[in-house]
Parts: C-alpha cells; structure tokens; sequence
C-alpha cells in the first residue's frame, strides 16, 4: 500500500521536497496493524502535540490517537460487511 500511495502521488514529490516537505503515507492493515513508519510518525505527532500543551507525556496522546484511528478501521470494516451482506440477512 505504500508503494501504490507513494506512485499515486509521486508527480508532485518533487515540488513537496522543494518546499521541504517529506511524504510518508500512514499505513495501516486491515486489521490495523500499523507500518513500522506509521508508527514512528505517529509517536513524533504524539510528542510535538504534548510539547505544544505544555504536557510531560506524549503516551496518552498517543494512546488515544490510536483508539480513535482503530475505531475508525473497525466502523470502515463493519460498513463494508453491511455492504456486501445479501439484502434478505440485513432485514
């Protein structure tokens, strides 16, 4: 997924590292497992968003960034489901 999302966007790279912006697509599973670089990007937001409220701990950030986001790949699955099941099973 990574390789496909950096292709999609790979005409406008070039002027992104013009402007001295590096871009990492956040990649998860469909089960939610987070890319190793995902991971890394996550914690760093985590830590710029802590330093920036003045908090000591960039954790529960952290922590609740990642529920929000594994609730949202847990809507997208069941809306999926809902959508593919056959019209008699969802009455």
């Amino acid at each position: 997924m990574r390789v496909r999302k950096r292709a999609t966007y790979a005409r406008f790279l070039p002027a992104l590292l013009a402007e001295g912006v590096e871009y990492r697509p956040l990649v998860w599973s469909c089960w939610g497992r987070e890319h190793p670089d995902t991971t890394a990007a996550l914690t760093q937001l985590a830590r710029q968003a802590a330093r920036r409220r003045g908090a000591s701990d960039y954790r529960p950030l952290l922590r609740r960034a990642r529920a929000r986001i594994g609730a949202a790949i847990a809507r997208r699955a069941a809306g999926m489901l809902r959508a593919c099941m056959p019209t008699q099973l969802r009455e």
